[in-house]
């Protein structure tokens, strides 16, 4: 396959950040005080207003709704590369948008999971609003502190009309890197001429009981220019590093990070 000879080439694109800033009261499944649920069954902080949640991407939204807990961070940012025209053809102004959700788990979903403590999931979006230029590999991660546990990751892209049916490729991410206690980034293979809608990276990661304040990251790599080998590593929920080899370009939009409490 195309997308396998071009693997780890990447020109980073993007990069976004979640939040969570409440306390671990605020936070508990049972405090049914603090919480509401949509009429698509995804229970929600009330902290986060309903038109955010309507917005979400297709894929968000049955990510949330599998698992029993609560959606206590959404944000969508919009990117732009601002390195000329080249890179603007590729990705331009408000043309790829990243969305990142972090859910913590119910107390029956964790014993479902095999997990205790405090769990969550995140899961990060990336749509194409414009289908991209090159369409080589790219690479999408996520990015934790606090020395919580992944124990579950998956990946895949979003076709919303894949020759007149809506299409979920999971062959379309294999992993990259992971550290179980830093972060998880997974190769995205982009469809030759044809159009993924979207691309979605989710982690479901645990802690036992305890209690602080933790950084979370997510970022997105856009290959643009050449042929080279990609390098993954983790800064604890501050930043996720892409870097490419000599005969490569890579602009890099540096993730910003701030704190949820746990």
């Amino acid at each position: 396959m195309i997308k396998k000879h071009f693997k780890k080439l990447v020109s980073l694109a993007l990069a976004a950040v979640m939040v969570m800033g409440m306390s671990a009261t605020a936070f508990a499944a049972e405090s049914d005080a603090n919480t509401y649920t949509t009429d698509t069954g995804i229970t929600v902080d009330q902290s986060i207003q309903q038109s955010v949640v309507d917005n979400l991407p297709e894929s968000t939204k049955l990510e949330l709704q599998n698992d029993d807990g609560t959606l206590v961070f959404a944000s969508t940012t919009y990117y732009d590369l601002e390195t000329g025209s080249t890179s603007r053809a590729v990705m331009p102004t408000s043309d790829f948008k990243l969305t990142v959700t972090a859910t913590r788990l119910s107390s029956s979903q964790m014993a479902a999971d095999g997990v205790y403590g405090d769990a969550f999931k995140f899961v990060a979006t990336g749509e194409w609003l414009v289908n991209p230029l090159y369409e080589f590999t790219d690479c999408i991660g996520i990015s934790w502190s606090d020395d919580f546990t992944l124990y579950d990751d998956y990946g895949y892209t979003y076709t919303k009309d894949y020759n007149g049916l809506p299409f979920f490729n999971f062959d379309a991410l294999t992993r990259n890197d992971v550290s179980a206690e830093e972060g998880v980034a997974h190769d995205v293979y982009l469809l030759l001429f044809d159009r993924q809608d979207e691309v979605t990276l989710v982690a479901k990661v645990y802690k036992a009981n305890s209690s602080g304040s933790a950084n979370v990251c997510a970022s997105y790599g856009h290959v643009i220019i050449t042929a080279s080998s990609v390098d993954v590593s983790f800064s604890k929920g501050k930043e996720i590093s892409m870097s490419v080899g000599f005969a490569s370009g890579i602009k890099k939009a540096s993730p910003a990070y701030e704190s949820f409490d746990y």
